[in-house]
């Protein structure tokens, strides 16, 4: 098994859900079917965007262009060094740099949800996943662009057109564009 798939199964496994969970929501009546399909697409989105950054990294690496993460190795008893995964839970580091990254992921993720009440799905989720490639998965600022452009057009054609369902447009949004228009 490569490298690349062993560093990525878990990604592989939530697309496998996400994908999933997807297919059998169209069995479902619309209005039922929105939630999984809210949730569901940009999960998807997600997880392929990981895999890209994963992909590319492993090749970076691979090529000896950068070095692998010392935090995600460790020595055998045999002298070699062998990966582990990077999960306190698996690691046993309950350190206070883990508290921080769990208390920003949680931050990320709340402040996706108050986003897309407040302002809308369109208008939140091409800033928060800018953001977050930025930020948290530390990709440069052009990728960042990029892959945010082609998420963003993704599920705007996705939910605008296949989908044909109407997005939330967000509390303040919505205020503000009666307000605009009398």
């Amino acid at each position: 098994m490569s490298k690349y798939f062993e560093q990525s199964i878990m990604t592989f496994v939530m697309l496998a859900i996400f994908v999933l969970m997807v297919g059998m929501s169209f069995n479902y009546p619309p209005a039922a079917r929105f939630m999984v399909l809210v949730i569901g697409a940009p999960a998807i989105t997600l997880c392929l965007v990981q895999l890209g950054v994963d992909y590319y990294r492993h090749e970076e690496i691979e090529a000896g262009r950068q070095e692998p993460d010392a935090r995600q190795l460790t020595q055998a008893s045999d002298g070699t060094m062998m990966s582990t995964s990077s999960s306190p839970l698996a690691s046993g580091d309950y350190s206070p740099a883990t508290a921080h990254k769990e208390l920003v992921l949680w931050v990320y993720f709340l402040s996706l949800i108050a986003g897309i009440l407040l302002f809308g799905f369109n208008a939140t989720v091409p800033v928060f996943l800018f953001t977050f490639l930025l930020s948290y998965a530390r990709v440069s600022l052009r990728r960042a662009a990029i892959y945010t452009a082609v998420a963003a057009f993704f599920l705007y054609v996705l939910f605008n057109y296949i989908f044909r369902m109407p997005l939330h447009g967000g509390f303040v949004t919505d205020r503000l564009m009666d307000l605009i228009s009398g």
